[in-house]
């Protein structure tokens, strides 16, 4: 099984959420699910429904079999 997993914000530009980067670290540990970083998208200003439908479709297209999504809304930031 091939994963991946994309992280959206909705962070104002330049900034990104404290509860995106503590997913990331997550993903990331030996038991968060152990993603590589190029297995894992960061969309901290948010993304639009028909950019996320072609970003998910391009991931099956090269045989992702597992995709996860992660959506923050909460508004604790910090500057990239």
């Amino acid at each position: 099984m091939k994963h991946y997993a994309i992280l959206c914000g909705s962070a104002p530009e330049g900034k990104i959420q404290k509860k995106i980067d503590r997913m990331y670290e997550f993903l990331l540990e030996e038991n968060g699910g152990l993603y590589a970083e190029n297995e894992i998208m960061i969309f901290p200003n948010g993304i639009n429904e028909l950019n996320i439908a072609w970003f998910m479709n391009s991931l099956r297209a090269v045989g992702i079999t597992e995709i996860f999504l992660y959506i923050c809304e909460k508004v604790n930031f910090r500057t990239v």
